[in-house]
Order: C-alpha cells, then sequence, then structure tokens
C-alpha cells in the first residue's frame, strides 16, 4: 500500500471520528456520560494530527 493511500485513510478516519464524537455529545446533551465521547473525540483528534503531521513530512522531503 501507497503511503499517499496511508495517509488518506488516517485523515478521513480522523475526520469520521472526530464528527461522530461531536454529534454523540450533541445528541446525548452531554448525557450522563460525557467522558466517553470526549475518550474517542480525543483519539480521533490524535489520528488526524498525526496524519497530518505525517503529510507534511512526506511533502517536506
Amino acid at each position: 500500500m501507497k503511503t499517499d493511500d496511508l495517509i488518506k485513510a488516517a485523515v478521513v478516519a480522523g475526520i469520521i471520528g472526530i464528527v461522530i464524537s461531536v454529534l454523540g455529545l450533541v445528541a446525548g446533551g452531554g448525557g450522563d456520560h460525557p467522558e466517553a465521547y470526549h475518550f474517542y473525540l480525543v483519539s480521533s483528534a490524535i489520528v488526524f494530527g498525526s496524519a497530518i503531521i505525517a503529510s507534511a513530512l512526506k511533502d517536506k522531503k
């Protein structure tokens, strides 16, 4: 698999995870366990950020 494909997949996974986490927080209104959505939101943000950094490093070379 090419590096570009992996980076694109990580970006898409990060964006989808962030959207689902935000929608879960909105639909639940904070709910009983907002920490669970915050955990997924932080995890998705880490994946998205890592993909952006990898893309920048790849383009730098």
